[in-house]
This record gives C-alpha cells, structure tokens and sequence, in this order.
C-alpha cells in the first residue's frame, strides 16, 4: 500500500534483462513530503507479454 498522492518514476535507461522473461529496472518512490527513495524492481513477464512487479529491493 502506498500513501495517497506517491509517485514512483521509473529509470528505463536502467532496464537490465535476466533472461527472457526477467529483468529488473531502477524507480524511484516520493511520498508526499519526502525525499525519493531508489529501489531496484525485479519484473517478471507474463506469458501475455505484459510486465509485472515482483518485488523491490532497496537501493543505493
């Protein structure tokens, strides 16, 4: 659950494939009235083709 009025901006330049159906990619989050805060996604592909979060792990 995020905060009402967060934002995550997303790094495509930082789009780095695992394999064909893996990859992870750089966003940010911003809670309203915060600094952002990096996380590392690791996205799964689906088999319609679609691309889903799987999880976050925080970054530096």
């Amino acid at each position: 659950m995020l905060a009402p009025g967060t934002t995550i901006a997303v790094d495509s330049s930082s789009w780095t494939p695992l394999d064909e159906t893996g990859a992870m990619v750089r966003i940010e989050v911003t809670v309203p009235g915060t600094a952002p805060t990096p996380y590392t996604a690791v996205m799964v592909k689906e088999a319609d083709g679609t691309w889903k979060v799987m999880g976050t792990v925080a970054a530096q």
